[in-house]
């Protein structure tokens, strides 16, 4: 008889560990919810405390089309020195020639 209850006393406290499951889905329900309160604060209208849709997206039309002109205008910068701005497609061909001489 004293083996018997050996037995029960060498099982696993289910109490124990539905109570840990418990408090670890709470904990995880918690962390979730703060973790996407947090999220979507930090993702709001302003990004750098600029209008996504307004401040950066006309700043980043403008810069690429003063790029775009910049890479496709051919245009005097110092003329008295001679140095000219001609498009990256010229400029490429000529490099190519000068190698092939």
């Amino acid at each position: 008889m004293s083996g018997h209850v050996e037995e029960f006393v060498n099982e696993p406290n289910s109490i124990g560990i539905w109570l840990s499951m418990g408090l670890t889905t709470v904990s995880l329900i918690v962390i979730c919810y703060f973790g996407s309160l947090y999220y979507m604060a930090s993702s709001s209208d302003t990004v750098r405390g600029r209008e996504a849709v307004g401040g950066i997206g006309a700043e980043l039309s403008e810069l690429r089309a003063y790029e775009g002109e910049m890479a496709t205008t051919l245009k005097w910068v110092d003329k008295e020195k001679g140095v000219v701005q001609i498009p990256i497609d010229v400029a490429m061909d000529l490099v190519v020639k000068s190698y092939q001489k």
